[in-house]
């Protein structure tokens, strides 16, 4: 009986893991026109008499540039903080 409900447990805790059916893909102008809604105050939580999205546009993102030099430099000598250190 024990050896059947530990045989069991892993597909259990494999079951309790399994996700349904793939959602469906959608585009992302489909996604961004789906966006322009009115959303009620329930939706929303906190006391207001709800929201409405006009537009949504769809832009290309912008692109990713590192700095060959950081923004920042090595702290200056006056205001450096020295650890007291035991003699």
């Amino acid at each position: 009986m024990k050896s059947t409900l530990f045989a069991a447990l892993p597909l259990l805790l494999l079951a309790a893991c399994a996700d349904g059916p793939p959602a469906p893909e959608i585009s992302a102008a489909d996604a961004c026109a789906l966006l322009i809604q009115t959303i009620p105050a329930t939706a929303i939580g906190l006391p207001t008499s709800g929201a409405t999205i006009d537009s949504a546009t769809l832009t290309a993102p912008a692109e990713l540039t590192m700095h060959p030099k950081p923004p920042f430099s090595p702290t200056p000598p006056e205001i450096a903080v020295v650890p007291a250190t035991p003699e």
